[in-house]
């Protein structure tokens, strides 16, 4: 027979097995712990367990059952990350596979048709990247919070080909997660840490890009054994932020710009469980890439020509991908292309680029040769719509600035006698600059898209040509 003494100790260690509470216990602690008892016994504490949490019974089941179906996706994600997802069992239609991600995007997210191409394309991507020489970032920018950003990476986090999302990452902890996994990056509030970083992390995001040059190296080992060690850093990534990354991220990415949704627009909320849900969908990507790895690594799409390389070489993959599907996704890409890419050049063009060609728009306007600097700032600064009159936290460009940013060309001020003798520029000076760095104009021939759009050229990316656009 029990002592009373016994007794009370077993009827405290039943208590904390059930109840396990503490006075500093959360309410998500509470959550986590009781989801983890077996039914019987949730069932003997969830009248008290609900009134100490002062909430009614019937939330506090819910909660334990949202907690537990989380767990089982959380389960499901590690697996799939680790040994990647089993392709589908038949042949697979891309036309049908594309048209169901853009239906789900649009479903959820506020974009634009083009945007959306974009998406879709690249998510493509994402299960056949090796097929390719170079693979861009997918950039998510919005100009403020409440964009749909986070929702947008939810979709990506459940289509994307072994999809890790992060808020936060060291260097270290890119190329390592990189190394292990191959996984798709979604790497979000990236305005919090990218722009302030010292450098090595913009350096391994924009190693990237590039298949044969995508590596960084470091040393391991202990004082005794350490031994460079070269790390891949080839694999998809999103990055999603609030304004803009630095330049060298932009030129490495194709960008999608997210807006905030009118009272007007209404979107569909983002399911928790959709990743479980989404499998087969993702299973059916994964058996289109393999069956169509051959034939997009073999594959050299016909591309718009456009003066800015490297932009026409971040659209390789996604028109590659596009001829695949047939020519009613080559025109949506053909369309997204001469969209996004035209509203690219205006709005989010390189700042030393804008400047040169603003500085050779005044000297056709007025005729000179040369020019002070000081005149050379004033008309700058009177350009409506461009960023000259509030450059830096608000305020106009100066000649010193404006120097700085020449002198990355090769072009520095010198003495000039108009009237007065005063630090100015050349015409001169700027002529080689100017042909190098400004799109040119020409007079291509024209061909007419599959959209029925005309374009002004198309070369094989593979040709050594160069052809204005």
């Amino acid at each position: 027979m029990m002592s009373d003494k016994t007794n009370a100790k077993e009827v405290e260690e039943v208590g904390t097995r059930f109840n396990g509470s503490s006075v500093d216990e959360s309410s998500e602690e509470a959550v986590a712990r009781l989801a983890k008892l077996a039914l019987i016994e949730y069932a003997q504490v969830r009248k008290q367990e609900a009134e100490k949490l002062n909430i009614p019974v019937g939330f506090l089941d819910a909660a334990i059952k949202n907690y537990q179906q989380l767990a089982l996706v959380d389960l499901d994600k590690k697996s799939e990350l680790e040994t990647g997802v089993d392709p589908w069992e038949y042949e697979v239609n891309g036309n049908i596979i594309a048209d169901e991600i853009r239906d789900l995007v649009e479903k959820h997210v506020i974009l634009s048709k083009h945007q959306i191409t974009v998406l879709v394309l690249w998510v493509f991507g994402t299960y056949c990247i090796d097929a390719f020489g170079i693979f861009p970032k997918l950039l998510i920018t919005s100009p403020d919070k409440r964009c749909g950003k986070t929702t947008a990476l939810s979709v990506l986090n459940s289509v994307a080909n072994r999809a890790l999302a992060t808020s936060n990452a060291t260097p270290s902890a890119i190329f390592r997660s990189i190394e292990l996994w191959k996984p798709t990056l979604l790497i979000d509030e990236g305005d919090t840490f990218i722009n302030n970083d010292d450098g090595n992390l913009k350096g391994v995001i924009n190693s990237g890009h590039t298949k044969d040059t995508a590596y960084v190296l470091r040393v391991e080992g202990d004082n005794n054994n350490r031994h460079p060690k070269q790390f891949s850093t080839w694999t998809p990534m999103v990055i999603a932020m609030i304004k803009n990354p630095p330049d060298t991220i932009i030129d490495r990415s194709v960008v999608i710009k997210l807006r905030r949704k009118l009272t007007s627009e209404r979107t569909a909320k983002w399911p928790f469980d959709n990743f479980s849900k989404l499998e087969s969908l993702r299973r059916q990507l994964k058996r289109w890439s393999d069956d169509s790895f051959e034939t997009l690594k073999n594959h050299a799409p016909n591309m718009p020509i456009i003066d800015n390389d490297r932009t026409a070489d971040n659209w390789v993959p996604l028109f590659a991908i596009a001829s695949l599907l047939g020519a009613a996704w080559l025109a949506n890409v053909e369309e997204a292309f001469r969209d996004l890419n035209g509203s690219h050049e205006k709005s989010d063009e390189n700042i030393n680029t804008l400047l040169l060609m603003d500085i050779k728009e005044i000297f056709i306007e007025t005729n000179f040769d040369k020019i002070h600097s000081s005149d050379l700032v004033i008309r700058l600064v009177e350009l409506e719509d461009h960023p000259w009159s509030e450059y830096r936290h608000g305020k106009p460009i100066t000649c010193n600035t404006l120097a700085k940013l020449l002198s990355s060309f090769g072009i520095k001020p010198r003495q000039i006698r108009i009237g007065q003798n005063k630090q100015g520029y050349y015409l001169s000076d700027f002529e080689d600059t100017f042909s190098r760095y400004i799109p040119s104009i020409q007079n291509p021939t024209t061909l007419h898209s599959a959209s029925g759009l005309v374009f002004n050229d198309f070369v094989n990316p593979t040709d050594n040509m160069s052809v204005g656009f």
